[in-house]
């Protein structure tokens, strides 16, 4: 009986740690509206969690002559919305934003099937579009 107990428990911690790791898995998700192109990626190293946006102008005429706000949202599997925000200044056509802010919840089980809802404002304008990926 005593070894029945230790096998259930075994197999209780196994799965618990395969089913919700607390990380997001490697990945990239991508979107482009009529004057960006947005990357969003996510992986691990040592032990911490990074996350690096990039923020591409692809509109006709000069870059952004403002500071450019961005907001990111997503669904969890909890009953928590998950959301990152930001303002860069233009310097180029191309901003790298390199995230290191750990996630605990709500944003380490994103639902990244739905996608990641984005916002991006300059100069008066404003752009929706949701970044898709390989995950």
């Amino acid at each position: 009986m005593r070894y029945l107990w230790v096998v259930l428990l075994a197999m209780l911690v196994v799965s618990c740690s395969n089913s919700s790791s607390g990380h997001l898995p490697d990945g990239i998700l991508a979107g482009t509206s009529e004057n960006w192109n947005v990357q969003y990626d996510f992986r691990e190293e040592k032990g911490k969690e990074l996350r690096g946006i990039t923020l591409e102008y692809i509109g006709d005429g000069e870059k952004p002559s403002t500071n450019v706000t961005y907001a990111f949202s997503g669904e969890t599997a909890y009953d928590i919305d998950w959301q990152k925000t930001g303002e860069v200044e233009m310097n180029n056509s191309t901003i790298e934003i390199e995230d290191t802010l750990g996630c605990v919840y709500p944003c380490d089980e994103l639902q990244l099937d739905k996608g990641i809802h984005t916002v991006i404002e300059w100069d008066g304008q404003t752009e929706k579009f949701v970044l898709k990926g390989n995950k």
